[in-house]
């Protein structure tokens, strides 16, 4: 009985009472068939009468809110069929409004329902210290003053300061910074950022509640509490259309003094393909996006997101990879190749981030790998180990110095060069003497750098670049990639704000990002899109598309899909229209009458329907 009722309650009401309808229709047929025309009769005036009760109470709420909609020629024909007692042709157009709000319905809880998988990241349990013991608490009973241990690969619950320990968190969701940064006794904290290392004591400083992620959170919903309301499509075109038919219905009164004419008139201008058109083409528009791993939300995403004339970048994990990745290998004596394996072979046994990167590429050059002894990590700053007979280091900087290790002039000089670009260098010793070193980066998107001509070119959309990161790390990015408008050293609610300016200059704005800091500018613009291919909790939820692809390419994709999408839905939407004003013609003429008109409506509403599926077969 509990799974009756909770799938009852998952349908939408419009749902229920297209299914309703279509039983009621059924069932009248089977009475009429088998001889019972009067109690076929009863059956669907008391239906009509029921079924269309929500109608008209929604329809009267509008009128007071001063909104019209395409629902209010349905209303009126619904209506003037129940007082003349055609209440077949009323039970259709009912079954055709709730059908066309069902499919709506669907189309968002389906997209609803395939976010979720990529929600819930943030943490909920806690390691607190108590004494010598360590006990499991809820995120929500941390108070200032708790000593809290965040292992490898945690979340940080709350704001602190690091006690002890040393390791690397990973800031890039949060602030923007490309690259790991490395935290010890001192170090301040912030939640929502990653610990990708060793492990860290800390103690909090604030309540999850009044955390940097929980602050977040609530710009989150300030945002969206201010975005302005999406309407329909279809409700642009129903005031229009609503003239047209109240012009020909007032029209056939007057020549004719007919009330079936009238009435016949109504219900072939009932905007069944207004209706239709737009909710088929919508989830056509979704489920072509989902076939190219993009999750949209709802259709007034894809709307909207049509009419978009700037798109807005973050950096980190969108433009950019988003994590370290080899651009130079630097070897002393010139054999880079015997530097790598060097490099992997003492890195094999670390979980630094880097070390994965340095361990990969041997790999994929097919690099030696040596056999290390007296192998030692020491967290946050390099590992050594012997390797026949020589000692090597391989580490930062200040590491390689504390072990009484010569650094040439000329290695301080590049060092200073590539930390000012943004870059993370590792040096290797070798006895005495530095032999070499590796230079990682966070490099552009392989696929990033047509994208933006593309844009520009195809679509006359301009771009630009938010990040939180240093602004010569952000230009060296942007001269890569083609991109000339740069915001750097962004705060998430400076990133608001930039939308908002170029929302107020330039019309509806689109933003694309992956993580926490983007949650708010993505909530706030027109259209937000979330490179959720790593599942980051607060910017799917906060966007109204959701790419899976760890591809950038798909932001012109779903662009152009929702481009296409709109205009085969206007495309229907003109052809019911047409057809209808032709209906009305001859309703009012005397040659169509009310139930043949709701039929002929049904004829109209499959050719809209066959045409609106056309959105399933775009090609990008």
């Amino acid at each position: 009985m509990k799974d009756i009722f909770s799938t009852i309650k998952r349908f939408p009401f419009s749902t229920w009472i297209a299914i309703v309808d279509a039983l009621i229709l059924i069932l009248g047929g089977i009475l009429f068939f088998y001889g019972y025309k009067e109690y076929t009769g009863h059956i669907f005036k008391f239906a009509t009468f029921i079924l269309a009760l929500p109608l008209w109470y929604a329809i009267l709420r509008d009128i007071f809110k001063m909104k019209f909609g395409v629902d209010l020629i349905a209303g009126v024909a619904i209506l003037g069929a129940w007082i003349l007692g055609q209440h077949l042709a009323g039970l259709i157009i009912i079954l055709m409004l709730s059908g066309g709000e069902a499919l709506e319905a669907y189309a968002m809880d389906r997209a609803k329902f395939e976010l979720t998988k990529l929600l819930q990241k943030s943490p909920t349990h806690a390691t607190k210290k108590v004494g010598e013991k360590y006990i499991e608490i809820s995120v929500d009973e941390i108070i200032p003053g708790d000593e809290i241990l965040i292992k490898s690969g945690e979340i940080m619950p709350v704001d602190g300061v690091v006690i002890s320990g040393s390791s690397l968190v990973d800031e890039s969701n949060l602030t923007g910074e490309s690259l790991p940064i490395e935290k010890t006794a001192g170090s301040l904290i912030s939640s929502g950022t990653e610990n990708t290392t060793g492990s860290l004591l800390i103690k909090a400083e604030k309540i999850a509640k009044e955390s940097r992620y929980a602050k977040i959170i609530l710009l989150v919903k300030e945002a969206e509490e201010s975005k302005a309301p999406i309407v329909r499509l279809a409700d642009k075109y129903a005031i229009v259309f609503t003239l047209i038919t109240a012009v020909v219905a007032t029209f056939t009164w007057f020549l004719f003094h007919d009330s079936l004419r009238v009435l016949a008139v109504l219900v072939v201008a009932t905007p069944c393909p207004l209706i239709l058109a737009t909710p088929i083409a919508m989830i056509s528009g979704m489920s072509r996006s989902a076939k190219s791993g993009i999750i949209v939300k709802n259709g007034g995403a894809l709307e909207s997101l049509s009419r978009v004339r700037t798109i807005l970048f973050d950096k980190t994990g969108t433009i950019t990879v988003g994590t370290p990745e080899i651009e130079e290998i630097n070897s002393l004596d010139g054999e880079d190749k015997n530097l790598l394996s060097i490099a992997a072979s003492l890195d094999h046994g670390s979980s630094h981030i880097l070390a994965r990167s340095i361990v990969n590429k041997a790999l994929l050059e097919n690099a030696l790998l040596y056999k290390v002894s007296n192998f030692k990590e020491i967290f946050g700053q390099g590992v050594e180990g012997t390797i026949e007979s020589m000692k090597y280091l391989l580490g930062k900087l200040a590491f390689i110095k504390s072990q009484n290790i010569y650094i040439p002039k000329k290695i301080e000089d590049s060092h200073n060069k590539y930390h000012d670009e943004g870059k993370m260098i590792v040096y290797i010793s070798r006895g005495i003497e530095v032999i070499g070193s590796i230079v990682f980066s966070d490099k552009a998107r392989k696929d990033a750098e047509g994208i933006f001509e593309k844009l520009r070119t195809d679509y006359g959309i301009s771009t630009a670049m938010l990040t939180g990161d240093h602004e010569n790390v952000a230009l060296r990015i942007a001269n890569q990639v083609g991109i000339k408008d740069v915001y750097a050293e962004c705060k998430p609610e400076d990133k608001v704000a930039i939308v908002e300016k170029a929302s107020k200059i330039n019309g509806l704005v689109a933003m694309v990002g992956d993580g926490i800091n983007d949650a708010p500018a993505l909530a706030r613009a027109d259209v937000g899109i979330a490179m959720a291919f790593h599942g980051d909790t607060s910017s799917s939820y906060a966007a109204d598309i959701a790419i899976m692809h760890n591809s950038i390419k798909r932001v012109a994709d779903v662009y152009y899909i929702a481009k296409k999408t709109v205009n085969i839905a206007k495309q229907g939407i003109f052809l019911g229209i047409g057809l209808s004003i032709i209906a009305m013609v001859f309703a009012g003429l005397g040659y169509i009458s009310p139930v043949s008109g709701a039929l002929l409506q049904e004829v109209i509403d499959v050719m809209v329907i066959l045409g609106a599926l056309r959105v399933l077969r775009i090609k990008t």
